[in-house]
């Protein structure tokens, strides 16, 4: 029997995974422009 639950779980899944890398990505990036503007001056 297919239930709607079944498919919510990995959905919600996906989506917090997805949003906690956009956020670990976004703070690389400042990051890496931090570090290079250091070297730079």
């Amino acid at each position: 029997m297919f239930n709607r639950h079944d498919l919510l779980l990995p959905l919600i899944f996906l989506y917090s995974f997805s949003v906690k890398a956009a956020s670990t990505l976004q703070l690389h990036d400042c990051l890496a422009q931090a570090l290079f503007q250091d070297t730079l001056s």
